[in-house]
């Protein structure tokens, strides 16, 4: 994974020359020198984000890591509105079956979100690999429990979902 290096400050001839780090690229300072890039996994939101994962050099746990570039977000099509959310409330809300991201920040054309990382990967790439015959009803029951308790959990916080994304949205 390559990040870019702090910019240094702009040297006029009235002043001392003052080295002042663009705070945005401490960000990329910190994650280069805290996490290893492994294994790119995939692309998301529409196809606008690469998801990879990373593994935390001090603690050896694995993460995912979402880059989006801005400049491909066209405001006709409401993908920043869409991210800016996405993003925001994943932050505000605390459910064990709701994925939330760790740390967010932007650096230039570019969003970055460090979430944990789901061990078995997407639903839909766990069905594909684990049941490509499809599941049991009990299984099936299972899954849709948990993600009707998120759900009961989001509408008691006083969100409403409005859409249901599936997974498997192409």
């Amino acid at each position: 994974m390559t990040f870019p290096s702090p910019v240094s400050g702009s040297n006029s001839s009235s002043s001392i020359a003052l080295l002042l780090p663009d705070v945005s690229c401490l960000y990329h300072v910190f994650i280069s020198l805290c996490f290893v890039l492994c294994l790119w996994t995939g692309r998301g939101f529409n196809n606008l984000s690469q998801v990879s994962m990373a593994r935390h050099t001090p603690s050896g746990r694995l993460v995912a890591v979402k880059n989006t570039n801005l400049d491909e977000c066209t405001e006709d099509e409401l993908y920043v509105y869409y991210l800016q959310n996405e993003v925001l409330l994943s932050r505000l809300f605390r459910h064990p079956n709701l994925l939330t991201s760790r740390l967010v920040f932007s650096s230039c054309c570019q969003l970055w979100v460090l979430s944990p990382l789901m061990s078995y990967g997407s639903a839909d790439s766990l069905l594909r690999s684990y049941f490509p015959d499809g599941m049991s009803e009990s299984l099936i029951a299972y899954l849709l429990y948990g993600v009707l308790r998120a759900l009961e959990y989001l509408h008691h916080m006083g969100y409403l979902c409005l859409t249901f994304r599936s997974c498997c949205d192409r």
